[in-house]
């Protein structure tokens, strides 16, 4: 995915959404955000804040702390 992302970002375009959001499911599924995770700049659109609650969802992960917007 690291490559797919890098063709868009050299190219001047923004990561679709359906890219990013893999690559954040990807990330929250490894061991060191079992306890916590920061998320910064993500989500930026009701896309991806819908596949974000979705994901936590399916992983039983609650948003503590804090809001999506």
């Amino acid at each position: 995915m690291g490559k797919e992302v890098s063709q868009f970002v050299n190219s001047g375009l923004l990561v679709p959404d359906s890219l990013t959001n893999a690559v954040v499911a990807e990330r929250l599924k490894e061991r060191d955000c079992k306890r916590g995770f920061l998320l910064d700049g993500y989500p930026r659109s009701l896309i991806q804040a819908e596949a974000l609650d979705a994901f936590l969802m399916k992983a039983k992960t609650p948003l503590s702390g804090g809001s999506l917007f």
